[in-house]
Formats: C-alpha cells, structure tokens, sequence
C-alpha cells in the first residue's frame, strides 16, 4: 500500500502532483496546508523507520489497533515530530499561509490517518518493530518527493536527508538511483 495515497484519499485529494525541485517552477504551485500537511507529517512517520527505537509509540499504535480518536492532537504530533512540533507547525503555516493552529490540527489529521494506514495494512498480523521500520522506509520514495522543500522539514527535525532535492527528480536515470538507494535502505537496530 502507498501510504501517501491511502492518506491524500482519505483526506481530500489535497495532492495533485509531485513537488517540483526547479525553485522557479516550485515557486509558481499552488501552497495548499493539506498539501503541506500530508507529506511533512507521513515524513515524521518515515523517519521513526530509521530506528527499531524509534519506531515503538507508532508500533503499539498499530499492534493495539488503539482507537486514534481518542488520542490528542498534541500526542499525535509528538509522535510524529518529537519536540519539534511547533516548529514544523509554524514551518508549514508560513508555507500554506494559515495560522499555526490549523497546521497542527492539519499535521494532527495526516498523522492519524498515517497511523490508521499503518493499523490497516497490519491488521490481523503480528507486528514487530523491524516490520514496522522496514514497511515505513519503503515508503521513502512515495513520500518525499512531494514535502514541500520551503517547509524544510529536514533541517526542522536535524534530518538533512529528507530535504535532499534527488528524491524529487524524476526519470529512468533518478528512478533507477532512487530504487538503489532504497534497497540500502534498514532500520538501525
């Protein structure tokens, strides 16, 4: 499952198409907060797939099947950006020119349907941690390509990686060198 898709379904449509890396062309899209969103948060839940550790609030999310209703906006995005919270939610209100509210509860939103994405593809099946960080870091290449780089989610969250333009390239040559690096790609333990 594309978790990008089954989020952007879930919530609108709010994305139409990739980011694009040329900043003249970049600088002419549409800014929406949905558009903004849905990828920074779905990149929060990506960078938990870096560390088996990292990964364990979203784990027993999904092995819980918790009902994500019942948890706080607040808890959602600390899940999602650690400490950094409002500084990603000031980040992607300035992009999509809104208040810092309603990019928390934006972020807020794309998080738990990122979590429910996760509850859904593993339900009724034992999960680990591992499972978990391997599925998420999969999902590098459905994600990245549309964060908005204005938001700059990688210096935001110390993860330069993230904010890297190759991950938006498109073609044979940068799909092939995207695929590579994504067989790289392992949860530390």
């Amino acid at each position: 499952m594309n978790i990008l898709e089954y989020v952007n379904g879930k919530l609108g449509g709010a994305i139409r198409h990739s980011e694009d890396p040329t900043p003249a062309i970049a600088a002419s899209e549409e800014h929406t907060l949905m558009g903004a969103a849905i990828p920074a948060a779905l990149a929060g839940l990506y960078l938990h797939g870096g560390s088996i550790q990292e990964v364990g609030a979203v784990t027993q999310l999904v092995k819980t099947q918790s009902d994500l209703s019942a948890i706080t906006d607040t808890r959602i995005l600390e899940i999602l950006f650690d400490d950094k919270q409002d500084a990603v939610a000031r980040s992607v209100a300035a992009y999509a020119g809104s208040s810092v509210e309603d990019a928390s509860r934006a972020l807020s939103r794309a998080g738990r349907e990122g979590i429910r994405a996760l509850q859904e593809h593993f339900k009724g099946k034992e999960v680990t941690e591992k499972e978990i960080s391997v599925y998420l870091l999969s999902q590098r290449s459905h994600i990245l390509p549309y964060l908005p780089a204005h938001i700059q989610l990688g210096r935001l969250l110390e993860r330069e990686e993230i904010d890297d333009v190759v991950h938006k390239m498109t073609g044979p040559v940068s799909g092939a060198m995207q695929k590579i690096g994504d067989m790289f790609t392992r949860p530390k333990s």
